[in-house]
């Protein structure tokens, strides 16, 4: 038997698992209780099969009713990459609403936005700073389209039902302490080590919770209870307070550092989840002939499912590596010009892109980019002008 679903019904079978009741899908979608109602009732004939059932004074979905949800998820999704499809070649306008926690939304996101605003001038881009929680709520209301979250190892987040997620890079994070204070190494390789943080005020993120339970379990793998005294929202606060002999704090290794603050890295083979092992690496040494290649992320780009969307796909960067000014004038290569790269046992040639941050004797490889032959990085490897 072929049966026919309408998609209006489906979506709203969708909202009923998520939302719980007929009045908050009511509420949510604009239709009166009666006509959500209205709506379940057809979808139980197009299928044929009870899919909601009394409890109390509510109903709630059968056993059929929570497998066709999964089933409207997949029909639903399909429906939409086939509207996109067949749009693909139109001009891209309508609204994005995006939201992003605050460093995301200061960097890459606002920096995509921008070349979003000159190359799609019809595209109506809606920002907002939001904590993951935020975020997360938001997409489950359909009050955003596309949301940029965290999460720690240490403490992650459960997969959130209706809510596709990509990850889109690894960031490490680092302790924070007073640059005064004594009694912890260069970089922490076993917990035991943190100990000299016991009786310490700790400083966290005064909108969301993870950070909470990421300290809690940082110091119980430490053998100790922190003490939270501070809350702010924003790194520069929480580094100032840290600054301030205040406190100490866990921050992404991305922060720019302040006066005052020094930032204690993991220890070399430490995973996120704090599982700390191995033994110091040697110094890093300048090689005459050979350039240490370290992965570069984009945001957009570096992450497969972005090289699909039509707006994103034309901000993507082509292949390119990124040396010092220094290193590129030893190498007698300019901006722009073509450059060989051998590496790990293959050869690409890539267009060179001077970048004054980047340190002697380093290069970087963007990662995952089309065209870019994957690598594993970081390793040594050798550029020739072409």
């Amino acid at each position: 038997m072929i049966v026919d679903f309408d998609l209006g019904h489906l979506r709203t079978l969708v909202e009923f698992e998520r939302r719980g009741s007929m009045q908050a899908v009511a509420a949510a979608t604009g239709y009166s209780k009666s006509a959500v109602s209205a709506q379940l009732a057809a979808l139980q004939r197009e299928a044929g099969v009870v899919l909601l059932e009394p409890a109390g004074r509510r109903v709630r979905l059968t056993a059929a009713g929570t497998r066709l949800v999964e089933h409207a998820r997949s029909i639903l999704a399909a429906a939409d990459a086939a509207r996109l499809d067949l749009t693909a070649q139109a001009p891209i306008a309508g609204r994005l609403r995006v939201a992003a926690y605050a460093s995301a939304l200061a960097d890459d996101v606002l920096a995509v936005t921008r070349a979003l605003h000159e190359t799609h001038p019809a595209l109506e881009i809606h920002l907002e700073e939001r904590e993951p929680d935020e975020t997360f709520a938001l997409l489950l209301d359909g009050e955003i389209d596309l949301g940029f979250t965290y999460d720690y190892t240490l403490a992650p987040r459960a997969p959130r039902p209706g809510i596709e997620t990509r990850v889109l890079c690894h960031t490490p994070i680092c302790l924070a302490v007073p640059a005064g204070l004594s009694g912890l190494p260069m970089r922490v390789r076993d917990p035991e080590e943190l100990r000299a943080l016991a009786g310490r005020g700790w400083v966290l993120n005064s909108r969301g919770h993870d950070d909470d339970e990421l300290v809690a379990r940082v110091a119980a793998r430490a053998g100790f209870e922190p003490e939270i005294r501070h809350r702010a929202d924003a790194f520069e606060v929480v580094l100032r307070l840290v600054a301030a002999d205040l406190g100490v704090a866990l921050v992404p290794a991305t922060t720019p550092a302040l006066p005052g603050v020094r930032l204690i890295e993991p220890g070399p083979g430490s995973e996120a989840n704090g599982a700390y092992r191995g033994a110091p690496p040697e110094a890093f040494s300048v090689r005459e002939e050979e350039r240490f290649f370290v992965p570069l992320y984009h945001i957009f780009g570096s992450e497969e499912l972005s090289q699909q969307a039509p707006a994103v796909a034309e901000l993507i960067p082509k292949p390119y590596i990124a040396i010092a000014p220094e290193d590129a004038a030893r190498l007698q290569l300019k901006e722009g010009d073509e450059a060989e790269v051998r590496l790990n046992g293959s050869t690409q040639r890539f267009v060179v892109r001077l970048r004054a941050e980047m340190p002697k004797g380093l290069a970087g490889l963007p990662v995952g980019l089309p065209g870019v032959e994957t690598v594993e990085l970081p390793a040594w490897g050798k550029i020739t002008r072409v």
